[in-house]
């Protein structure tokens, strides 16, 4: 090994950490540094199409993931990540021929069984849902995270196949392995919320309103994962004064670090330098963190992570120009979306299904606190059946709440480029359809722990 690969080494190392840290800024510069020592890697080009992605390079992405497999044609990760690079930007053809690719170099690998999942529909005599339930008879043979990807794979082939409840089957075990996985304290999460309706009273609003910083105006998609805020932003985002950003952590961040004190318990003891200091960061934060730069303040930008909804009071005191946009969805519908997704980080609330109805209630009480008390005119409800049945109405509905002009781009948004980083990459690339909704109806009695959790009665 020269000095120079071993300085490139170190390099991609020191990326390694850097992304587990959450410093993707970072990593990104240290695997630059490494391909400049040793250009000729594919590994580090692997790592650095990784990283692009998470920044919402999308495009770039792509082109650094093909570099890898050419370099390196039998690099089989590297074709899975080239598949869902392609996928995130619409290229869905190019997509499946690169997870099929992947398959093909490593078929006892369950990563690219659900890559291919994401870009092909299964029929019972399908030779690769054969395979998968070959795989599925040894899982034991395969660590934790493959035997996660395998069932979800496996639930989405036996849905495609006509049999939901064998589908279901496969969720139930890929959760519940993920569930032992993570560290959930459901207790102290609803106490959170709690608290944040004891925070945010009226008499808080009033003592805090114009406090905050009117340099943007971004517009925030929030509410439920999996209740139709990407097909929001993907409306909102063909309108030509509109920036779509995507799901960004920085409001979140801006709320950890600027608070000292922690959130909710330091808003009403900061005030106004508290309000300050969150606004400071988000907006140092979001532009880079979007890719958008200077199109951040000169274009309406959307943020559409889903659990900002926690942040909604904080948006609007710090954030006095912001729009919120609320979506909304059936609440069986919902969770069963995100029940049957296996989220790469976050919604820890997920993975259980009482603790996903528990949580869903308390989200619809947090939603009815901000409702009682955010300013007027703030916030909107949109509901994913009402786009579905009257997409202009909404879209117009939308665009007025957001003080835009109204476009007949908007009804395209099915056209758009721009990469989608959510589970919704595929949905939001054709036209509207009612195929998603109901979806619920096909579980019957499989759902009575979900129903019981959110209040329902039984099927």
């Amino acid at each position: 090994m020269t000095n120079q690969q071993a300085a490139a080494q170190e390099q991609n190392r020191r990326a390694i950490a850097l992304c587990a840290a959450g410093e993707w800024g970072q990593a990104l510069t240290a695997l630059h540094a490494a391909l400049t020592q040793d250009p000729g890697n594919a590994l580090y080009y692997h790592n650095l199409g990784i990283v692009l992605r998470k920044l919402g390079h999308g495009e770039d992405a792509e082109q650094v993931f093909a570099v890898a497999v050419q370099l390196a044609p039998a690099y089989a990760e590297a074709w899975g990540q080239l598949a869902r690079a392609r996928m995130e930007l619409g290229r869905l053809a190019e997509a499946a021929q690169a997870a099929l690719r992947a398959v093909e170099l490593e078929p006892g690998r369950p990563f690219h069984y659900r890559t291919l999942a994401g870009v092909r529909s299964f029929s019972a005599d399908d030779p690769y849902f054969h395979a998968m339930r070959a795989l599925a008879a040894r899982e034991e043979d395969f660590p934790l995270q493959e035997r996660l990807e395998l069932h979800f794979a496996l639930a989405k082939a036996w849905e495609d196949a006509g049999d939901p409840r064998t589908a279901f089957d496969h969720l139930l075990r890929g959760n519940r392995l993920k569930r032992q996985s993570v560290e959930y304290d459901e207790a102290a999460e609803l106490e959170r919320f709690a608290l944040i309706e004891r925070t945010f009273t009226p008499a808080l609003f009033q003592r805090l309103a114009g406090q905050g910083d009117d340099r943007a105006a971004p517009i925030f998609i929030l509410g439920m994962p999996r209740s139709g805020s990407t097909l929001v932003e993907q409306i909102l985002g063909a309108h030509p004064d509109v920036a779509a950003a995507g799901e960004l952590d920085s409001f979140a961040h801006a709320a950890r670090t600027a608070l000292q004190g922690g959130y909710p318990e330091a808003v009403p003891d900061r005030g106004a330098e508290g309000l300050r200091a969150v606004s400071d960061a988000y907006l140092t934060r979001a532009p880079s963190e979007s890719r958008l730069g200077e199109r951040f303040f000169t274009h309406r930008p959307t943020d559409k992570m889903p659990n900002n909804f926690v942040y909604a009071g904080l948006i609007a005191l710090a954030l006095p120009r912001a729009r919120i946009v609320h979506t909304r969805r059936d609440p069986l519908d919902t969770c069963l979306s995100c029940f049957s997704k296996l989220f790469t980080e976050g919604n820890e609330f997920s993975w259980d299904l009482g603790e996903l109805g528990r949580y869903y209630r308390a989200y619809v009480r947090l939603m009815e606190h901000w409702r009682r008390v955010l300013p007027e005119g703030l916030l909107l409800d949109v509901t994913y059946r009402d786009v579905v049945d009257d997409l202009e109405g909404q879209a117009r509905r939308l665009l007025e709440h957001c003080g835009l002009d109204w476009t007949p781009a908007c009804l395209e948004f099915h056209q758009a480029t721009n990469p989608v980083r959510t589970a919704s990459w595929a949905q939001v690339r054709q036209p509207i359809t009612r195929s998603r909704l109901d979806r619920w109806q096909a579980y019957g009695d499989r759902l009575d722990p979900l129903r019981a959790a959110l209040g329902q009665d039984p099927a």
